[in-house]
């Protein structure tokens, strides 16, 4: 989040353990773990190795949902676009608050169906409902705003409104009972402690 109190990303719901995916073909730039509260934890970054097919799937018509933010919920409000963003260069994708990595830096993932790694609660999540961070850029490393742009223009999730009343059901219960099952950090102890464990095959 920026100090502004703008979201960077989209949080999405995740049961600790779930697989992770990349979302195209891409080349592993970064993998790194914050070990404090006030990081997204183990991070995975990957770079497109196609920009122009992430190009072609903008969508003209999308429109953030919490601008202002959520009325009774969170004054973060939800960022558009960054200064800087340009759609004609790089993607870059990140994946924060993950529990570890089966890629390190410099592996090009070509199967995508094949889990770069499991959701997890390191970093800041901790204390707060089980999700995956995700973010998409133009540049390897923005700061602050800069060289952002909302997920939502890229890929598809359903937002609260077009969930159905089951689906909802299902996400007030990860909340009430997986979470509370898991608090605090890094309680997997029988995945590496340093949470990158590499290994991945292509």
């Amino acid at each position: 989040r920026d100090p502004n109190g703008v979201h960077h990303g989209v949080d999405l719901l995740a049961v600790p353990e779930t697989p992770v995916y990349a979302c195209v073909p891409s080349r592993v730039i970064r993998v790194e773990r914050g070990n404090d509260q006030h990081t997204y934890g183990v991070i995975i970054v990957l770079e497109a190795l196609n920009p122009n097919f992430v190009r072609t799937r903008r969508k003209s018509n999308f429109v953030p949902t919490y601008p202002n933010g959520a009325p009774g919920v969170s004054l973060v409000r939800e960022l558009t676009e960054g200064p800087g963003f340009n759609d004609q260069g790089s993607f870059y994708f990140k994946y924060g608050h993950l529990l570890t990595s089966f890629v390190k830096e410099g592996d090009v993932v070509t199967n995508i169906t094949k889990a770069i790694g499991l959701t997890g609660t390191t970093g800041y999540s901790g204390g707060r409902d089980p999700h995956l961070h995700f973010e998409i850029h133009s540049a390897p490393q923005p700061t602050g705003l800069n060289n952002r742009v909302n997920p939502g223009f890229y890929v598809t999730y359903k937002t609260a409104a077009e969930q159905s009343e089951q689906e909802r059901a299902y996400q007030l219960e990860v909340k009430q009972t997986v979470w509370r099952a898991y608090p605090g950090q890094d309680q997997y102890s029988h995945y590496p402690a340093s949470g990158i464990s590499g290994g991945y095959q292509p």
